[in-house]
């Protein structure tokens, strides 16, 4: 629980991560309401933040050069995932839905299904063959799979029970998802 590391993706600390971080934030601002006082230079001071989690060269004026300039809320603002599901397997899983209506194909019809990724785009999807729900969230194979079987998605597709379906099963040894360089990242939300 001391901070949100990439290596809890899958699983039920990816969640927690950020209901920690939101009840922290409502924590400080409450406490500081109340007069709570700390450090003030808790961030670059000596044994203050940067010395405990930076190394001997971190700046912190690299930190709050662009701190505001603007707010994330602000620019590019609040946005609402369309899938119950990692950000990066989006794209895929919207082209899997198009062709789908499209052609009005079912899974039966699919010998072979691959989603190309641009380079960096499968780093968080690290679930090829996920086991749970909370794996399938971080499997652009499982989303694009799930897609063909159901047409649609919502938050069960990502449960347990929809993971572990002998039709997805046999529908992901069909299934590869992959970089390769003639994919772009030029999606201004997708952090290459």
């Amino acid at each position: 629980m001391a901070s949100g590391v990439r290596r809890n993706f899958g699983t039920m600390t990816k969640p927690l991560h950020t209901g920690l971080a939101a009840r922290n934030a409502l924590q400080a601002v409450n406490l500081a309401e109340c007069g709570f006082t700390a450090a003030l230079d808790a961030l670059e001071g000596k044994a203050g933040f940067f010395a405990s989690y930076g190394v001997k060269e971190s700046d912190p004026a690299v930190a709050l050069h662009g701190l505001g300039k603007p707010w994330v809320i602000a620019d590019p603002g609040i946005a609402l995932k369309k899938f119950p599901c990692c950000y990066a397997m989006h794209r895929g899983m919207d082209g899997v839905l198009a062709l789908k209506k499209k052609h009005g194909f079912e899974a039966t019809d699919v010998v072979r299904l691959e989603v190309r990724m641009p380079e960096g785009g499968m780093e968080v999807l690290t679930f090829a063959d996920p086991q749970t729900g909370l794996e399938g969230k971080f499997s652009m194979e499982y989303g694009a799979a799930a897609g063909v079987l159901d047409g649609r998605y919502g938050i069960w597709s990502f449960t347990d029970k929809a993971v572990r379906r002998p039709e997805v099963r046999d529908m992901l040894k069909r299934t590869r998802a992959y970089e390769t360089p003639e994919c772009r990242g030029d999606d201004p939300l997708f952090d290459t």
